[in-house]
């Protein structure tokens, strides 16, 4: 029986960690989009918290970010991203051309723009 489980967890490993750490082959990241619109949704759970965006132009983002803590670090709590808030944000669009994206950077209705990816740059604001 153990063996059975170990031949499973073996075979079953490899399509788990590609489906989590399949970025490159899911995102552009030679590309970055930007979405002005509302939070019409949010999934605040590891390992990455999604969200969608209603955008100005009527079309349903579904955005991709950070994990729980990795949001939190940079100043990110789930109230700021509670449905109906406006927001800007960008980041790397489906290759496929679906209507999603990896986040990189977060604009809130007051200002405050907060660089979610590392390495990435800030965009809109330059403090």
């Amino acid at each position: 029986m153990r063996m059975l489980a170990g031949i499973l967890v073996l075979a079953l490993a490899p399509a788990i960690a590609s489906s989590h750490h399949a970025f490159p082959e899911t995102f552009n990241t030679s590309r970055v989009v930007e979405v002005y619109g509302e939070v019409v949704a949010l999934r605040w759970e590891n390992p990455h918290v999604q969200l969608a965006v209603l955008a100005a132009t009527g079309e349903r983002w579904e955005i991709e970010s950070n994990a729980i803590g990795g949001l939190e670090r940079r100043g990110v709590m789930v109230e700021h991203l509670a449905l109906g808030t406006e927001l800007r944000i960008a980041g790397f669009p489906a290759r496929n051309g679906d209507l999603k994206m990896y986040s990189s950077n977060v604009q809130f209705s007051d200002g405050t723009e907060v660089v979610l990816r590392p390495g990435s740059e800030r965009r809109w604001t330059t403090e």
